[in-house]
């Protein structure tokens, strides 16, 4: 038979299936806080000139905080609601975190200040989301590649209603990454191929509506709250569809034609 030793520690690996461990997570935070802050240590004694202003290292980490401890709360939504129908991916939690719009925060962090920023973002936030999912390398390609599109979709944004255009292109891609992770993971090997709809499917609505929907909701806030005048923002005032600039033209064309 099994030996007795061999069997407690896999009723102890069942026991913490999808369990987070805080104190690591917090640790692993912390390591990181530490590093960017030697970072911007460094960069502010030895490169002045590209030194970035502190309160970007801090909104970052603002947002890379917010953005796991959503994705945590959203994986354990979707999880509560399948544990009544005996979902498969119940026995890997940590696909449920497919759900999570991890590009949303990289999209958000493109918009407000620049692609550059949103990098950085990007990478704190992939390490953190691999831990939150139980040490997956494979959740932490996804987060990192998902989010990278976001940066892409929201350096080609160019009106707020673009966002839908941006979203789809994020669920698009969130499909083929998630087949990826589960074709890699052993859990594969013990399910039929009709119980990756699920995973699959919480992967595009990550992008499509989430994203959009979060992006939205999000973005006139944070321009409010932080001040920052985004590109986009800076776009819409400059389209001649502007109600202000269309009152504008016709009052100076009638002004040109008085004065004629």
């Amino acid at each position: 038979g099994v030996p007795p030793v061999i069997e407690e520690i896999a009723a102890y690996r069942e026991s913490k299936k999808g369990v987070v461990n805080l104190p690591l997570l917090g640790a692993l935070l912390a390591f990181l806080l530490l590093l960017m802050a030697f970072t911007f240590m460094y960069l502010k004694t030895y490169r002045k000139e590209n030194c970035p202003d502190l309160s970007l290292f801090v909104l970052t980490l603002i947002m890379a905080t917010v953005f796991v401890a959503l994705s945590h709360v959203m994986g354990l939504l979707v999880k509560l609601l399948a544990e009544g129908g005996k979902s498969a991916l119940l026995d890997r939690p940590a696909f449920f975190l497919f759900v999570a719009p991890v590009a949303a925060g990289s999209m958000l962090m493109t918009l407000r200040v620049n692609r550059h920023i949103a990098v950085v973002y990007t990478l704190l936030f992939s390490v953190l989301f691999g831990v939150l999912a139980d040490f997956s390398f494979g959740m932490l390609l996804f987060a990192l590649l998902s989010s990278c599109t976001g940066i892409y979709a929201g350096a080609k944004l160019r009106q707020r209603t673009a966002q839908w255009k941006g979203a789809l292109l994020i669920g698009a891609v969130n499909v083929p990454l998630a087949l990826g992770v589960l074709l890699t993971d052993p859990w594969w090997a013990d399910h039929p191929v009709r119980d990756v709809g699920l995973p699959l499917s919480l992967a595009f609505l990550a992008g499509l509506p989430l994203t959009v929907m979060l992006v939205s909701a999000l973005l006139p806030p944070f321009e409010s709250f932080f001040r920052i005048l985004t590109d986009v923002r800076l776009l819409e005032l400059s389209s001649l569809n502007h109600p202000l600039l269309k009152q504008l033209a016709s009052v100076m064309t009638g002004a040109l034609v008085a004065f004629v």
